[in-house]
């Protein structure tokens, strides 16, 4: 009797980046938080953000769907994450609001990406940052 090969597991089946999403991020509520805490300390609103360690950049995505004036820089060291980003979060936003997200494959700590009104990192890859230097950089 031939045996048949196992079926593919649940976990075989997930996609890590969706369940990624789904488990650490809440990028309408990050994107609340940053909002009105850059608006209560410098009482404007931002337009410009970096995101470092963006991953899929769905906060990127959902900084740039809140106003028109809005622009995203993420930036990451992972290709694959980021090209998944791209098919999965930025094919989801009009011309417009992708045209104001730009997604650079690069380290966060050497990457020039211009002025920003506020750099965030909101997820566990900055804890990679164990030297008070390099955080502060």
């Amino acid at each position: 009797m031939t045996k048949l090969p196992p079926s593919p597991t649940l976990a075989n089946q997930a996609d890590r980046h969706q369940l990624y999403e789904q488990s650490v991020q809440c990028p309408q509520a990050e994107v609340d938080f940053i909002d009105r805490t850059y608006r209560d300390l410098r009482c404007k609103t931002a337009r410009r953000l970096r995101e470092d360690f963006c991953g899929t950049a769905a906060l990127c995505c959902e900084w740039v769907r809140r106003r028109k004036t809005n622009q995203a820089t993420g930036v990451d060291i992972d290709d694959e994450v980021l090209d998944w980003g791209r098919a999965h979060n930025l094919a989801r936003l009009d011309e417009a609001q992708a045209r104001r997200v730009i997604l650079r494959l690069d380290n966060v700590l050497a990457v020039e990406t211009g002025t920003q009104d506020i750099v965030c990192a909101l997820n566990f890859s900055y804890w990679l940052l164990t030297k008070r230097a390099a955080l502060l950089a």
